[in-house]
C-alpha cells in the first residue's frame, strides 16, 4: 500500500497545517484579546505598585513622626522629673525654714512666757517683800543701841565725803 516515507511525510504536512492554522487563530482572534488582558493586568500591578509606594512613603514619614513623638516625650519627661526635684528641694527647703520659724517662735514666745511670769511673781511678792522688810527694820531698829550705831554711822559716811 502506502509507502512509510510518504506517510510519514503526509503526518508532518499535515502537522504543519494544524500548526499553521492555530498560529492563524492565535493571531487573528486571542492574541488581540492576550494582550489587552496582559496590558489590563499591567496596569493594575502598576497601579498597585504606586500605592505600594506611596504606602511605604507614609509608613516612613509616620514612623519618622512617631520617633520625633517619642524623642520630645523623653525629653518632657525629663524636664518633668528635673521640676519634680527641684519642687521636693524647694518643698524641702520650706519645710526646713518654716520648722526653725516654728522653733524660734516657740523659744521667743518661752522667753516672754518666762518674761511675764517674773514680772507677775514680782508684782505679787514685792509688795509683801517690801512689808516684810519695813516690818523687819523697825524691829531691828527699835532698840535705842541699833537706832544710835546707824546714825553714827551714817553720820561718819558723810562726813567722809
Amino acid at each position: 500500500m502506502f509507502n512509510p516515507v510518504v506517510a510519514l511525510l503526509f503526518r508532518i504536512i499535515n502537522l504543519a497545517a494544524l500548526v499553521g492554522l492555530i498560529a492563524y487563530i492565535y493571531k487573528r482572534y486571542l492574541r488581540s484579546t492576550l494582550e489587552e488582558q496582559v496590558a489590563e493586568q499591567e496596569a493594575i500591578v502598576n497601579g498597585r505598585n504606586q500605592q505600594l509606594y506611596a504606602l511605604q512613603a507614609r509608613l516612613e514619614e509616620l514612623e519618622t513622626q512617631k520617633n520625633t513623638l517619642i524623642k520630645h516625650g523623653k525629653q518632657l519627661e525629663q524636664k518633668v522629673l528635673r521640676w519634680k526635684e527641684q519642687v521636693l528641694k524647694e518643698h524641702d527647703h520650706y519645710a526646713q525654714e518654716q520648722k526653725a520659724w516654728q522653733q524660734h517662735a516657740t523659744q521667743r514666745s518661752a522667753i516672754q512666757q518666762e518674761y511675764l511670769n517674773q514680772k507677775l511673781l514680782l508684782a505679787r511678792v514685792a509688795p509683801e517683800a517690801i512689808d516684810q522688810v519695813v516690818a523687819d527694820l523697825e524691829r531691828h531698829y527699835q532698840d535705842p543701841k541699833a537706832k544710835a550705831h546707824y546714825l553714827q554711822h551714817v553720820v561718819t559716811t558723810l562726813t567722809k565725803r
